[in-house]
């Protein structure tokens, strides 16, 4: 009897096959990473609400629901290169216990699937450490199995040369101006006067050749004491690939961890095993691949990048391949930003793509140019290439006070200037954020209030924007029974309707009642005619997250996803309930959260995912329920914040703009959508007037926060407190026999906090208890009694992340600390609107940073928390 072995003979070729080998390897270790991210993500407070729970990113529940699948499709991938390590008697224990375990594990994971039973506890973050290990463990088989076969022996003279180093930097900076160029040149928000054009590109040229020559540097330095060892190649290795993971962990640590506001101690802990698994699982294949080969070995470097080298065209290419992989790095470079952008999250996966470019970039020059000799650099000869990169940098950051003079431009701002061209040239930014010094942070020890257990804190400013922003679960806090006009009773006479609509997202100069160069939005300028229109109106929160409760309570929040139960703190449902409201209300993710499980009212949008509120669809709905009420006795009261200009929701439809509709100045698929939304809005007001209702309505049209559509390259709301991110429209009709008695200003800063005190105080609550986290009321009896309730500063926060800022001078001027990127910024609004001049200095820095920290110690202490939670 024989067996046809020629299929087995097939399958065992697959593993020797470099391109199986390295793909095999980068989807096993692509998943793993993803289910360790996934499983961080829902330890994290604010990715856990957003990105898990709402939805946000649309293709991850798909992930989740098909994550067993493509468990199995992964794990048959390796397995199927692993038939020579069953055979080696050295790695067949550990490779059967390998597929043993994993086949275990597999069917676990079909019986009780893993992500979906995943919640914002400790748990998940252990799990992303957990899952990291299979990559290690893949990597050890190939160390096991390949490093024996493979002959170490002493380096030889081929190396990294300088002039590929030099080359790679000056070309990824030189391609990333062009860009810019390209995509910008028609912008006048990006257009740069000759100076800071010189001024653009000296840095850029700087921190790119900065970062490239250190490179250089490190792994010259590692040759140079490798050299002198008759193994000196597998040292070399060994070091080269320990220098990469730590280069990894601090790009993980810089790059992505803030992104998520994932900062403390046990950000660094994740980072390095991130780093420790990705990079031991590549080198476990570089051992492989050139344990294959039965050579000499006699360049760890080379083998370090060996699966870089092995996609990389060789010295002996041809003019034209080398050619196309020149255009394909170029066509990445560009697609990846136009793409990503108005998609992207504090330009994290735009960075993801410059970092992606510059490996690339970089294995090309070194590949095209191995194949020969190259100098040797003693260490003091490296040492002085250092002294030079570093001090050449050095010098041009210290000299930015002597351009103006020299550039012969007053008006120049290098720091300005360059945090402006950052937004648009992501590699420069990236580049910044590398060689930026981490310059407030100085950790202590000391013990925690809560547990008396002892607790790293940083006690720098940015390290107390840090530790009191996304507070964890385990910080535990009673919510408050928040009373903004002291005990709540029902008071006498007709009540007005309630209208209060909650335009997510909607900026105000799109708005002709804000800004006169708008001429689509006709309706919304009729019905500010009759109401009230606050031109100086800000949010305090720089998203959903927290900008929709901070509505509803009418108070400064808490930083944290979300205190339980978040009722007591509701001022607006206590008023609506207590005045006797019949409700209509759009439950969104955060309605549900803040609100009382038992409320009855009347919902809005039941059959709509949040990200599917149509203000139109909203609109036609209420009419619909209003025209069906057998009962006309109980006042009405409407909330609803449909997302028809979320750029989440604008995306996904593919940024439809009817034909013939032009909107030169403006964003067009946002424009078209506030037209559309005004239309809509229009006809409401229509069905009120027609009904008779409108003169007994407040009807109340804002938004929760702005966006950013293309201001300096940010794209969204993000972390960011920039003006067009805090302004909003703020524009109130009151009933006519209301207004009797009242007066306003107009002109004062007024808030979205300030809503819910208005009607308080509209509906005969008053006074308004004066509180430096409460609201105020925008309407009072007297000059004076208006007078009193402004605030000198304003506390803003964004809804996820550690930037803070502080509104001042009737909000003529805004300071920002942005914990983020450790930078802080102070601007003019009343002569720079759009926030583009940065006027700090250290006088402003101490004063603004002494008002932050005593508002964030205050909000603290009204939730029963202290300095430091």
């Amino acid at each position: 009897m024989s067996f046809d072995l020629s299929g087995v003979g097939r399958i065992s070729s697959l593993a020797h096959n470099r391109v199986v080998v390295l793909t095999s390897r980068f989807l096993f270790g692509l998943f793993f990473l993803m289910s360790s991210s996934y499983c961080l993500l829902a330890y994290i407070p604010f990715t856990y609400q957003w990105v898990i729970k709402c939805t946000l990113v649309k293709w991850l529940p798909v992930f989740v629901r098909i994550h067993v699948l493509i468990y199995w499709v992964v794990l048959a991938c390796v397995v199927l290169t692993l038939f020579d390590e069953i055979r080696n008697k050295y790695t067949r224990r550990l490779t059967i216990g390998f597929i043993t375990f994993h086949v275990i594990a597999g069917v676990w994971l079909f019986i009780r699937p893993l992500l979906p039973s995943l919640g914002n506890d400790q748990r998940s973050f252990y799990l992303s450490l957990i899952l990291l290990f299979p990559l290690v463990w893949l990597s050890g088989i190939d160390y096991e199995a390949h490093s024996r076969e493979a002959r170490w022996g002493k380096t030889d003279e081929e190396h990294l040369a300088i002039s590929s180093v030099l080359l790679a930097g000056a070309f990824l900076a030189l391609l990333y101006s062009a860009l810019f160029y390209f995509r910008f040149s028609l912008d006048e928000r990006a257009r740069l006067r000759s100076s800071e054009a010189i001024v653009v590109f000296c840095w850029t040229i700087a921190s790119h050749l900065m970062i490239f020559v250190a490179l250089f540097v490190a792994f010259r330095l590692v040759r140079s004491l490798t050299s002198r060892f008759e193994s000196g190649s597998k040292i070399e290795f060994l070091i080269c690939n320990l220098f990469v993971a730590m280069a990894v962990a601090v790009l993980i640590r810089k790059m992505v961890l803030p992104a998520l506001n994932f900062t403390n101690h046990l950000s660094n802990l994740f980072a390095a095993a991130v780093s420790l698994s990705v990079v031991s699982l590549f080198s476990g294949v570089s051992v492989r691949l050139y344990g294959t080969e039965k050579k000499e070995i006699t360049s760890g470097f080379r083998m370090t990048l060996a699966p870089l080298l092995a996609l990389s065209p060789r010295r002996d290419a041809s003019g034209l391949l080398r050619l196309a992989w020149i255009v394909v790095i170029v066509v990445v470079a560009c697609a990846i930003p136009m793409v990503i952008a108005t998609r992207d999250w504090d330009f994290l996966i735009q960075k993801f793509g410059v970092v992606i470019t510059w490996v690339v970039t970089f294995g090309f020059f070194v590949a095209v140019s191995t194949g020969r000799p190259r100098k040797s650099y003693s260490v003091p000869a490296l040492l002085l290439i250092s002294f030079i990169s570093v001090g050449w940098y050095t010098v041009l950051a210290a000299s930015e006070a002597l351009w103006p003079a020299l550039l012969k431009d007053e008006q120049l701002s290098v720091s300005a200037t360059l945090d402006r061209y950052s937004g648009y040239d992501v590699s420069f930014r990236l580049a910044r954020d590398i060689l930026h010094p981490d310059l407030h942070f100085f950790r202590s020890t000391v013990l925690n209030p809560l547990d008396g257990q002892p607790a790293e804190r940083d006690y720098s400013f940015f390290g107390f924007l840090r530790e009191n922003t996304n507070l964890l679960p385990s910080v535990k806090v009673a919510p408050p029974d928040f009373q903004l006009a002291g005990e709540l009773k029902t008071t006498q006479g007709n009540k007005p309707n309630i209208f209060l609509f909650v335009i997510d997202s909607l900026r105000q100069d799109y708005l002709s009642t804000y800004n006169k160069a708008v001429d689509f939005t006709p309706n919304i300028e009729r019905f500010a005619r009759e109401s009230v229109v606050f031109s100086n109106a800000f949010t305090r929160y720089g998203g959903t997250v927290l900008a929709e409760p901070s509505i509803w309570t009418g108070t400064l929040q808490l930083h944290k996803q979300y205190i339980e139960p978040f009722y007591p703190m509701n001022s607006l449902q206590k008023l609506v309930e207590a005045e006797n409201y019949e409700g209509f209300v759009s439950i969104d993710p955060v309605v549900r959260i803040v609100t009382k499980p038992s409320w009855d009212v009347n919902e809005l949008d039941k059959d709509n995912l949040w990200f599917e509120y149509d203000f139109c669809h909203t609109l036609k709905e209420l009419q619909g329920k209003l025209d069906a009420r057998t009962s006309g006795s109980r006042p009405i009261f409407t909330y609803a914040q449909p997302c028809n200009v979320h750029l989440v929701v604008l995306k996904d439809k593919g940024n439809p703009v009817p034909p013939g509709e032009r909107y030169p100045g403006f964003v067009p698929y946002y424009a078209s959508q506030v037209r559309y939304m005004d239309n809509c809005f229009g006809e409401f007001i229509d069905y009120l007037k027609a009904r008779g209702m409108y003169d007994n309505s407040i009807v109340i049209f804002t938004a929760d926060h702005g966006d950013s559509l293309g201001e300096q390259g940010r794209w969204g709301h993000s972390y960011w407190l920039t003006p067009e991110n805090i302004r909003v429209p703020l524009i109130i009709h009151l009933p006519p026999e209301m207004c009797k008695g009242l007066i306003w200003n107009t002109r004062n800063v007024a808030f979205t906090t300030d809503i819910t005190p208005t009607l308080y105080y509209l509906l005969g609550h008053r006074p308004i208890e004066r509180n430096p986290i409460f609201g105020k009321p925008l309407v009072a009896a007297s000059p004076k009694e208006l007078a009193d309730y402004v605030e000198k500063y304003s506390l803003l926060v964004s809804s996820y992340g550690p930037i803070y800022a502080l509104l001042g001078e009737n909000g003529k001027s805004l300071f920002i600390a942005d914990a983020v990127n450790q930078q802080e910024y102070f601007f003019n609004l009343a002569e720079d609107p759009s926030g583009s001049r940065n006027r700090i200095n250290d006088r402003i820095r101490a004063e603004n940073e002494g008002l932050i920290r005593q508002l964030v110690v205050s909000v603290n202490n009204a939730y029963g928390l202290g300095e430091y939670p």
